[in-house]
């Protein structure tokens, strides 16, 4: 998936690029200093870490980044219909997110979020319950394919990526899914003269750029089959073995439809005579101040997870650790200590084969 901020100022970039590419030029009156509100999160019915994140939206012209303002000091309590309520807590190693382990909730019930900001306004998400379809892995696999490109000198080349497919049992019902994958990977120091070198387990986000979905019109025969769900160049991640972590939620038909059009957003194309994208409108509203428009989705979903372990090997392929063991090489920092290298860690997770 596109990353948060670039998806927001999307639009404001689409009216730069139209106004550029006509003969005649056109000045518009654009508000630099206009910002919505950002708040997401999802829970499911398997125990596990959660988080809600509450953010401003880069203010549209601004800057280069189009970095998102997290908001600090919000009150974020899960509710349910039966008046339980929940308290999320505000995390001390990333701004605006805010977290809590849940051991499970009821199927039975339905599910919201309130969010009370700095400023007094409540924010509040509409009542969403568990689909009563599940949609299960039945298994995740995966290929090396070569996919061509176009090179620095502007001719077709070809690289390899290891792609990774979902499949699921025949289900004989509707459904809708939406899956996200992480990644994790081992690395072994390497260096000249290095004595007694270290295996790091490195844990990454690879799927930011990825909207990946499925509905019941993409099931063959009543199941998925060999779907394509990510794919990644084949380079040192590689080396040893790579561990994708794989989740798929079953989804309302209302959160297929929002993600729908977050994909068609960030896969703009077309021409210039094609109407322009409209605002999305998600599922949460500022009860203090109904005209303010908050973006953003609350999702209470069914989960299945699966891992699954890749060694390149096992199908004759290589790849290179980008450490060289001969003097003076010129090593990255990872290589003298992969500690430096973010979300690693030297302890073997219990779960490594």
């Amino acid at each position: 998936m596109m990353s948060r901020s670039k998806l927001y100022t999307l639009l404001a970039s689409c009216i730069v690029l139209f106004s550029i590419s006509c003969i005649d030029e056109i000045t518009l009156d654009i508000d630099n200093d206009q910002q919505f509100l950002i708040v997401d999160g999802l829970v499911s019915d398997v125990p596990g870490w959660y988080q809600v994140r509450v953010n401003n939206s880069p203010r549209i012209g601004v800057g280069n980044d189009n970095i998102l303002e997290p908001i600090e000091g919000c009150i974020v309590n899960l509710v349910d219909d039966a008046g339980g309520s929940i308290s999320f807590i505000e995390s001390i190693d990333e701004r605006g997110v805010y977290q809590r382990q849940l051991v499970g909730l009821d199927r039975e019930k339905r599910y919201h979020i309130e969010v009370t900001l700095p400023d007094g306004d409540v924010i509040v998400s509409e009542s969403q319950s568990f689909p009563e379809a599940f949609v299960p892995i039945d298994s995740i696999d995966w290929d090396v394919i070569d996919v061509e490109f176009i090179n620095e000198s502007g001719n077709v080349a070809t690289r390899e990526f290891v792609e990774i497919y979902a499949n699921t049992p025949p289900l004989g019902q509707e459904g809708f899914i939406r899956w996200r994958v992480s990644g994790e990977y081992q690395i072994v120091e390497k260096a000249f003269g290095l004595l007694n070198p270290r295996n790091c387990y490195v844990q990454e986000t690879i799927d930011n750029n990825n909207v990946i979905l499925a509905g019941t019109e993409d099931f063959n025969g009543g199941q998925i089959v060999q779907e394509p769900i990510l794919r990644l160049p084949m380079d040192s991640r590689f080396n040893i073995v790579y561990l994708f972590g794989v989740s798929q939620y079953t989804i309302s038909e209302e959160e297929h439809q929002y993600w729908t059009r977050i994909r068609q957003l960030i896969n703009v194309e077309g021409t210039l005579f094609d109407p322009p994208p409209g605002i999305l409108k998600g599922n949460m509203i500022n009860t203090t101040n109904p005209s303010e428009q908050v973006q953003g989705f609350f999702s209470v979903s069914r989960l299945d997870f699966r891992r699954t372990f890749v060694d390149i090997a096992t199908k004759g392929f290589f790849a290179d650790t980008d450490c060289e063991s001969r003097p003076n090489a010129n090593n990255p920092e990872k290589c003298l200590d992969c500690t430096t290298l973010p979300r690693s860690t030297l302890s073997e997770p219990p779960y490594w084969r």
